[in-house]
């Protein structure tokens, strides 16, 4: 596979990042910043492969239809009113799982 060269700016913190995750996996900042934007791409592809002409033409007709989403907004509301939130008004928080905080060690040191 032939490589091209690229320049791109990313926050101060990413990098860092990148260069503190280098250390640890002992791999170059270029090939960690390769693959995680191959790995990117590759997601974006599989969220956009199921949309078709068909669905495209469909989503315009709706938007046609609503343009300032005014029968959406009221749905919205509607469902609001409608149905009891049993956690409304509570906080709730997620625990971080054994992956999540090896990425905010490596993130914040």
């Amino acid at each position: 596979m032939s490589e091209a060269v690229s320049t791109v700016e990313i926050d101060a913190e990413v990098s860092a990042a990148l260069v503190r995750l280098s250390g640890v996996l002992h791999r170059p900042v270029q090939q960690l910043a390769s693959e995680a934007v191959k790995a990117y791409l590759v997601r974006r592809e599989i969220a956009l492969a199921p949309i078709s002409a068909a669905d495209l033409s469909t989503l315009e007709a709706y938007r046609q239809s609503d343009p300032d989403f005014e029968h959406a907004i009221a749905a919205f509301v509607d469902a609001e009113a409608t149905f009891a939130d049993p956690i409304e008004g509570q906080r709730t928080v997620a625990k971080e799982g054994p992956v999540q905080a090896e990425i905010h060690k490596l993130l914040n040191g």
